[in-house]
C-alpha cells in the first residue's frame, strides 16, 4: 500500500532539478574568462571601498552579539547596549554614543529557571531591566554572529570589516554553487556563468553583501544544499548547510525539513542517514540552546503570520518593493516558467518547484514581510538562487536573438543594483513606508 506511493513520488522528486537541452556553442578562453572574473571582482568590490561602515537595520544588532561573545564570553546585551550609548564602536562606528532600540527579550533566571518576562523594545522595558537576576538577550538567531566572532577573534576591534568582508565571500560562494549547479545539470560554461552573475551582480544579493546581515550567510547555505541535491552526494556539507541555515534564521526551519525530504527522494540511504542525523542533531542542539537561554523550546521571536495578499503584492506588484522592478532578469525567468511545457525549453521538475515555493512560502506568510528598515525585497532573496539556476538553463536556448535579449536585460540589472549598492542607504532603504514611517535608524544620546 505504501510502496506505490513512494514509487510515484520517488519518480517525480528523484528526478534532475531541471530537464536541460544543452547546445553547442564554444565557451570563451581561459585568458579571457580570468581577465573577466577580476573586472567584476574589482566590481563586486566598490561598494565596500565606497561605504566600509555598516549603516542600520538589524545590522548593529548582530553586530552587537558578536562583540559579546569576543569581549564578555557571553550573550547578555545589557552592558553591551549601554557601552554603545557610551562610546564604544561594539555596534559599529556609525553607531558611537547612539540610544539604540534593544532588539532583545529580558530573561529572568530564578532557581536557575529562565524565562522571559518581555522585550527589550517594550514600553515597560526599562521597568522590566530593574527586576532582580535579568539579562537581555538577542531576539534573533545567532548563528550569523557566532561566524562572525569566530572569524573575528584574532582581531576584536575589528568585527564590522570582518562582518563585511564575510558576507562578500558568502555571496560570492553562493554564486559559485549556482554555477556548479548548472553545470552538474548539463549547462555550458558561459551559461552557468550567467546563472551565478545574475545573483552576484544582478540581485539585491550584490547589495546585502557589504552589510552585516545574515541574509548572505543563509543563501550560501541553500545554494550548497541545492547543490547538494542536484549533484546527489556531499551529504556532510548538505546536513550542515540545513544546520547552519537554521541556526542562522528560525524561518528556514520549515524549507529545511522540506530539503530534507528531497534528500530522502535523491540521495542514497546511507547518504540520506547522514544527511538526517546531522540536521537531527543540529535542530536538537536550536531546542536545548532555547531551553537553556529562554526556558522555552520555541524561538524568542515567535512566528506572526500576515496577510499573503498583502505580502504578494509588496513582493511582485509595488513598483517600490516588487522583485521584478528590482531584478530585471526574474521577468525573463517568470516567461520562460510561463512557456516552459513547449519543446525545447528548459523545464523543471517536481523537485525544483518544491524547493521555490518552500524557499517562498514563509516569506509571503510571515507578517513582517517588508523586512523593516532594509533595501526591498531583504526577506524574498532566497528564491532567487533556483531561479538564477533556471535562468542559466534559459541562457542555453539555441536562439541567439534570446540570448542576446537574456544578457541584455542581465545587464539592465546589473547596473541597476550597482546604483542601489554604491547609493546612500538613507536614500533607498524602506521602513515599513505604507505606514508612513520615516527612516530612523538611532537617536543620539
Amino acid at each position: 500500500m505504501i510502496s506505490r506511493p513512494l514509487q510515484i513520488l520517488q519518480s517525480a522528486l528523484g528526478k534532475s532539478l531541471i530537464e536541460v537541452i544543452p547546445r553547442k556553442a564554444p565557451n570563451l578562453d581561459l585568458p579571457v574568462w580570468c581577465l573577466l572574473a577580476s573586472l567584476l571582482l574589482i566590481l563586486f568590490l566598490a561598494p565596500f571601498l565606497v561605504r566600509t561602515t555598516i549603516f542600520s537595520g538589524d545590522e548593529p544588532h548582530y553586530l552587537m552579539v558578536a562583540n559579546s561573545i569576543i569581549l564578555d564570553h557571553d550573550l547578555d546585551l545589557k552592558d553591551d547596549y549601554a557601552a554603545v550609548a557610551g562610546g564604544s564602536e561594539r555596534a559599529g562606528a556609525h553607531f558611537v554614543s547612539h540610544n539604540l532600540d534593544h532588539h532583545t527579550v529580558v530573561v529572568q533566571t530564578i532557581d536557575r529557571k529562565p524565562r522571559i518576562i518581555g522585550f527589550g523594545f517594550s514600553s515597560n522595558a526599562s521597568e522590566l531591566r530593574k527586576q532582580p537576576d535579568t539579562v537581555e538577550k538577542s531576539i534573533r538567531a545567532i548563528g550569523w554572529p557566532i561566524v562572525i566572532a569566530a572569524f573575528s577573534a584574532p582581531w576584536p576591534s575589528q568585527t564590522e570589516i570582518v562582518a563585511k568582508m564575510l558576507a562578500h565571500l558568502l555571496v560570492l560562494g553562493t554564486a559559485l554553487l549556482v554555477a556548479l549547479t548548472a553545470r552538474a545539470l548539463g549547462c555550458s560554461t558561459t551559461s552557468s556563468a550567467i546563472g551565478a552573475i545574475a545573483i552576484a551582480f544582478g540581485s539585491q544579493y550584490w547589495i546585502y553583501a557589504n552589510t552585516a546581515f545574515a541574509e548572505p550567510l543563509l543563501g550560501f547555505c541553500i545554494a550548497l544544499s541545492l547543490y547538494s541535491l542536484q549533484v546527489r552526494k556531499h551529504a556532510l556539507l548538505f546536513g550542515l548547510a540545513l544546520v547552519i541555515g537554521i541556526w542562522a534564521k528560525f524561518q528556514f526551519i520549515p524549507p529545511a525539513c522540506i530539503l530534507l525530504v528531497l534528500a530522502f527522494f535523491r540521495f542514497s540511504r546511507p547518504r540520506f542517514a547522514l544527511a538526517a542525523s546531522i540536521l537531527f542533531i543540529g535542530a536538537a542542539g536550536v531546542l536545548i540552546f532555547n531551553s537553556c537561554q529562554y526556558g522555552q523550546l520555541q524561538p524568542p521571536m515567535k512566528w506572526e503570520t500576515g496577510s499573503p495578499l498583502a505580502a504578494m503584492l509588496h513582493y511582485f506588484v509595488d513598483s517600490e518593493t516588487s522583485v521584478f522592478a528590482k531584478n530585471y532578469w526574474l521577468v525573463i525567468v517568470a516567461i520562460g516558467l510561463a512557456v516552459s511545457f513547449l519543446p525545447g525549453v528548459p523545464r523543471p521538475h517536481a523537485s525544483w518547484w518544491v524547493i521555490l515555493l518552500a524557499l517562498s512560502l514563509p516569506s509571503i506568510f510571515w507578517a513582517y514581510f517588508d523586512g523593516g528598515f532594509c533595501y526591498p525585497g531583504r526577506l524574498f532573496m532566497s528564491p532567487f538562487i533556483p531561479a538564477a539556476i533556471f535562468l542559466a538553463t534559459l541562457a542555453e536556448t539555441q536562439i541567439r536573438s534570446v540570448r542576446y535579449l537574456i544578457i541584455g536585460i542581465l545587464i539592465a540589472s546589473i547596473l541597476q543594483n550597482f546604483f542601489g549598492a554604491m547609493a546612500n542607504p538613507a536614500d533607498t532603504w524602506l521602513l515599513d513606508y505604507r505606514r508612513g514611517s520615516e527612516p530612523a535608524p538611532a537617536t543620539s544620546s
